[in-house]
């Protein structure tokens, strides 16, 4: 049995990998969802135009950062982090990797030419 310690861990870990995996435009989703959850009004178009199709967003001009949660802060930092990161898998990365490694695309060996 995992104590609740090893099991938050493991879970960090895990979340950290998939964050690497993800592009930035997706990370920065992630992140706003959180000030949008709260109502935060978007200066951004994209983000605007994003948050505006989610039926639950709902704009409010009193927004301010003491509405975030602890743990809501301490997601934006991670999300933040890992968005400047320059290891996230970028497209360029795996275009890098399957160039190296073109056996990775196919699916069976009968598919390799």
């Amino acid at each position: 049995m995992m104590t609740k310690a090893v099991s938050f861990l493991f879970i960090d870990t895990y979340i950290r990998k998939v964050l690497r995996c993800l592009p930035n435009d997706q990370l920065q989703i992630l992140r706003n969802t959180i000030y949008a959850k709260h109502g935060y009004v978007f200066q951004s178009e994209d983000l605007k135009t994003h948050f505006s199709k989610v039926p639950w967003y709902n704009p409010n001009s009193s927004f301010n950062e003491t509405m975030l949660t602890e743990n809501e802060r301490e997601l934006i930092e991670l999300f933040l982090l890992e968005e400047k990161k320059e290891t996230n898998v970028t497209q360029k990365v795996l275009d890098k990797v399957l160039f190296l490694f073109p056996c990775l695309c196919y699916r069976s060996t009968n598919d390799i030419p």
